[in-house]
C-alpha cells in the first residue's frame, strides 16, 4: 500500500474543475399515457396533452417551467365538442403558432392558443371537411391527409387548396424555413410549399435515395437533412443541405460514434445557438434514453455531459420529439416500454448544469490509481460502495476514447491501445467523477 501512495505522490498530477452534467430534472410535470398521439409540443417548449380515457376530448398545456396552466381553457382544461362518447373517444388534434385544431368524422374543430373556442371559424367554431388527420402547419395554411393524399385548407376561411396534393409517406415535414420534406426510410423528397410540386432541383427530380440501409432525420430550425446509417456493423451520420448536396464538412469519429449509440436510434436533431448539432433518440425495448451533441463539424463535443459528449441512460425515456428551451434545456416526449407488448408515452424535461459538487478530487481515501506511468494495465481501485459508470480517457490533443465499463476486470483496465503519452483520465461513478492525469510508456 505505501508502494502505490508513493507511485500517487511522486506521478499523478490532480485536476479539479467544474463539469457539465445532464440529467432529468424531477420538479417538471409529467404525464403517463396509453395514447400514441396525446401529446405535442409547440415551439415555445409547452407541452399539450390529452386526458385519457375521458369524454368529452380534453386538453392540458404544461408549461416549460413545469406548471400546468391554468388559464388555459376553462380552469386549465380545453374541451372538444368533436367526441362526446365513451366508446369512441379518439380524436386528433393539432397545436400551431396561434390556433389548435381537433378533427372527427369529417369535422374540424379551432380554439385560439388560449384554448377558447373562435366562433367566427366555420359555423360557431365548427367545419365540415373530408379529412383523416391533421399533419402540419405553416403560415395560415393547415395540412391533412385525405386517404394517401396530403392536401392543406386555409386556417381563417377553411377553404381547400383544390389543386395542392402531395402522396402520403412516411413522415411528413414542415421546417421553419418553409421547406416541405416527405420521408420513407433512405429516400427523401423536397416539395414546394405554395404548389405542392417537386422541387427538381433537390437530387435527383426532387429524389434523393441513399443506397446504405439507414434513415432520414430534419432539423426543423436549419433544414439540414440528416442520414443515420449502419454499415458493415458500424454506425454513421452524414448531414445534406437543403438544397440535397452533402455537407463535406460535417465528420463525426465513427469509433466514437459506435461506442455511444450501440444500438440504439435516432428520432430528432436540433442545433443550438452555438451551432452545436445535439440528437435523440434511445433504444425502447432496452428502455434507454440518449442525447448526444456534436460540434457543427462533427467533431464531439466532450463539454456535453460529465467529460463526454453523450447522455446514455436506461431511464426508460425512448425519446421521439424534443424542443431545446436553450442550450442547455431540452423538453421532450418519450415512449417507455412496460412489456412484450405494452407501452405508454409521457413528457420529461432534461437539465444540464455546470458545478464542481459532482467532481471530487483523487486522494488516497476514495480512488487508487496505480500504476502510474502505466504500460498495459492500470488499476482503480473505488471505496465507499462507489461503481464506476463511465471511464473516458482523453489525450492532449483533445481525442477521446470510451472504454466500456464491461471490460473492466478485477479492477483493471487495458489501456495497451494507446501510444505514448500523457493522456487525462475521466472516471465518473455512482456518486462523482474523478479526473486525472496519467503517463501511458
Amino acid at each position: 500500500m505505501m508502494y502505490r501512495l508513493l507511485l500517487l505522490s511522486m506521478f499523478v498530477s490532480i485536476f479539479v474543475k467544474s463539469q457539465n452534467i445532464v440529467g432529468v430534472q424531477t420538479n417538471y410535470t409529467t404525464a403517463l399515457l396509453s395514447d400514441f398521439d396525446a401529446f405535442q409540443i409547440d415551439k415555445q417548449a409547452n407541452v399539450y396533452h390529452l386526458e385519457s380515457p375521458t369524454y368529452p376530448r380534453k386538453l392540458k398545456k404544461i408549461t416549460p417551467n413545469g406548471d400546468y396552466d391554468t388559464n388555459f381553457g376553462v380552469n386549465g382544461v380545453l374541451t372538444s365538442s368533436l367526441s362526446n362518447t365513451f366508446n369512441d373517444y379518439r380524436a386528433d388534434y393539432l397545436v400551431t403558432d396561434s390556433n389548435i385544431f381537433f378533427i372527427k368524422n369529417n369535422f374540424v374543430e379551432k380554439f385560439n392558443s388560449s384554448g377558447n373556442l373562435d366562433t367566427s371559424f366555420g359555423n360557431n367554431g365548427i367545419l365540415s371537411l373530408q379529412i383523416d388527420k391533421l399533419a402540419g402547419y405553416n403560415g395560415n395554411f393547415i395540412f391533412f391527409n385525405n386517404g394517401n393524399i396530403i392536401k392543406k385548407f386555409d386556417k381563417i376561411s377553411g377553404i381547400v387548396d383544390p389543386t395542392f396534393q402531395i402522396p402520403l409517406a412516411n413522415k411528413f415535414i414542415i421546417t421553419d424555413q418553409n421547406i416541405i420534406y416527405t420521408t420513407s426510410g433512405s429516400t427523401v423528397k423536397k416539395y414546394d410549399i405554395s404548389t405542392g410540386t417537386l422541387d427538381t432541383t433537390f437530387g435527383i427530380q426532387g429524389v434523393y435515395t441513399d443506397t446504405r440501409s439507414g434513415e432520414f432525420i430534419v432539423d426543423n430550425g436549419t433544414s439540414n437533412l440528416y442520414f443515420y446509417f449502419t454499415s458493415s456493423g458500424s454506425n454513421g451520420i452524414n448531414r445534406f443541405f437543403s438544397n440535397g448536396q452533402l455537407d463535406s464538412t460535417f465528420s463525426v469519429p465513427q469509433m466514437e460514434l459506435n461506442l455511444a449509440i450501440q444500438q440504439d436510434g435516432i428520432n430528432g436533431v436540433s442545433t443550438d445557438s452555438a451551432g452545436r448539432v445535439l440528437f435523440f433518440g434511445g433504444d425502447l425495448i432496452s428502455r434507454i434514453g440518449l442525447i448526444f451533441r456534436l460540434l457543427n463539424n462533427g467533431t464531439i463535443d466532450n463539454t456535453f455531459n460529465a467529460g463526454t459528449f453523450y447522455y446514455r441512460k436506461s431511464d426508460g425515456f425512448y425519446l421521439r420529439e424534443v424542443r431545446l428551451v436553450d442550450d442547455n434545456t431540452y423538453i421532450g416526449t418519450y415512449r417507455t416500454r412496460l412489456g412484450l407488448s405494452s407501452s405508454k408515452y409521457g413528457n420529461v424535461k432534461y437539465v444540464r448544469t455546470s458545478s464542481s459538487l459532482g467532481i471530487k478530487e483523487v486522494n488516497n481515501t476514495t480512488v487508487l490509481i496505480y500504476p502510474n506511468p502505466v504500460k498495459q494495465y492500470v488499476n482503480i481501485e473505488l471505496k465507499n460502495n462507489e461503481k464506476i459508470v463511465n471511464l473516458q480517457v482523453v489525450s492532449m490533443a483533445g481525442t477521446s476514447q470510451v472504454i466500456d465499463v464491461k471490460n473492466i476486470q478485477n479492477n483493471k483496465v487495458n489501456l495497451d491501445f494507446l501510444p505514448i503519452g500523457n493522456y487525462i483520465l475521466n472516471i465518473t461513478t455512482n456518486k462523482g467523477t474523478y479526473t486525472q492525469k496519467i503517463l501511458k510508456k
